[in-house]
């Protein structure tokens, strides 16, 4: 019996070991970076749960600071119907447009306006072609949820030093809509329920991915790790000549 094919031993391959101490933990490490944001997006949904099971509050000035994310609230007062935004790039059916916001004055709070997301419409072909948008006059009641807006580090946002309205803004910027409009406003948004009669097209999640898609994506990476540990082991070693040798 040939004694080289029946004793395992090294023969190292230097690119391929190379390639391996640098690739093998940068695949072990997004495995795991998946399963953190996964645990990120569940207690998202569980905390939007818990916050939709409760009963709607109304705003008010003894309320407002009490208010989490997600909390379903009621509104009662004014849109400030010449002061809005269209926040650009949003896409819904395959199809561009808007999502619309506009100031709102609420009754019984403070002087500070509300940022209310009214939802999202289609923009025209023409970029310069602006959406009709109508807000109604006087008194209104809103019902919806409350949002806290993310602040991408990647987007750097342009003040408009335009006075004409309504303004273009690629996300909600506090900051800038606060100079915009010459007034305070609360570090919130009311998104409009999907069945009040004053919202247009709306279709909030509150995550952008389900956690399954991320424990499936650390699945995809650890399975490359663990395909280029195999990769290097049978390069390395007499290990394949090895297990043919047993199946004949």
């Amino acid at each position: 019996m040939d004694s080289g094919v029946t004793r395992f031993k090294w023969q190292i391959n230097v690119r391929l070991s190379i390639f391996t101490l640098l690739f093998l933990p940068l695949l072990t490490t997004l495995g795991f970076w998946q399963l953190h944001r996964a645990d990120e997006k569940q207690t998202i949904l569980e905390n939007h749960s818990a916050q939709q099971a409760l009963p709607t509050l109304a705003l008010s000035s003894n309320t407002v600071e009490y208010l989490s994310k997600f909390r379903r609230v009621s509104a009662s007062g004014e849109f400030v119907v010449d002061r809005y935004w269209l926040l650009e790039g949003r896409i819904r059916h395959g199809v561009p447009g808007y999502e619309i916001m506009v100031a709102f004055a609420p009754d019984e709070t403070s002087d500070k306006l509300l940022l209310v997301n009214r939802g999202w419409v289609e923009a025209a072909q023409d970029r310069t072609v602006l959406p009709d948008i109508v807000h109604p006059h006087g008194e209104v009641w809103l019902e919806g949820y409350v949002l806290a807006p993310y602040d991408s580090p990647l987007i750097d946002e342009r003040k408009n030093t335009l006075f004409s309205w309504p303004h273009r803004i690629l996300e909600v910027d506090f900051d800038i809509m606060r100079d915009q409009i010459g007034e305070d406003l609360y570090p919130f948004v009311l998104q409009l329920a999907e069945d009040d009669p004053l919202a247009f097209d709306v279709m909030y999640v509150p995550t952008n991915m389900p956690p399954a898609k991320h424990r499936g994506y650390a699945m995809q990476w650890f399975a490359m790790a663990f395909a280029l540990m195999l990769l290097w082991l049978f390069a390395n070693s007499n290990l394949w000549l090895l297990i043919k040798h047993k199946l004949q």
